[in-house]
């Protein structure tokens, strides 16, 4: 899942101005980058985009998501995967082109990432 960090070209110069370094820096800083936004300084970069009111964007895979009036979740996937879990028994089901292709027993909150990431990938 990407991530990065949303600024204005005005906060994002005051920041070039505040840390004294380049431009590609603090685009490391704020995309999160794999070796160059790891440091001490990007970690500074970050916070100060923080106390200016930046927040972070997390860039995801589109879902349609309903409940419907007994408490059950549908989620419907760009690939024609759903899932339903259900509030009433805990149970969540995986259904690709028509046929269940897994099932959950008491889905816990933490979970349902991975379900998520499962139905994506069928």
């Amino acid at each position: 899942m990407k991530r990065f960090i949303a600024i204005t070209t005005e906060q994002r110069g005051k920041l070039e101005k505040i840390f004294g370094c380049t431009p590609r820096m603090i685009s490391y800083a704020l995309s999160f980058h794999a070796k160059k936004g790891n440091t001490n300084l990007a970690k500074r970069i970050r916070k100060a985009a923080y106390e200016m009111g930046a927040r972070v964007t997390i860039v995801t895979t589109e879902m349609e998501s309903m409940v419907d009036s007994e408490g059950t979740l549908h989620q419907v996937f760009p690939n024609g995967a759903q899932i339903e879990l259900y509030k009433s028994d805990g149970r969540g089901v995986i259904i690709f082109n028509g046929e269940t292709v897994a099932e959950y027993e008491n889905v816990k909150v933490r979970e349902i990432g991975a379900i998520q990431r499962r139905a994506q990938l069928l």
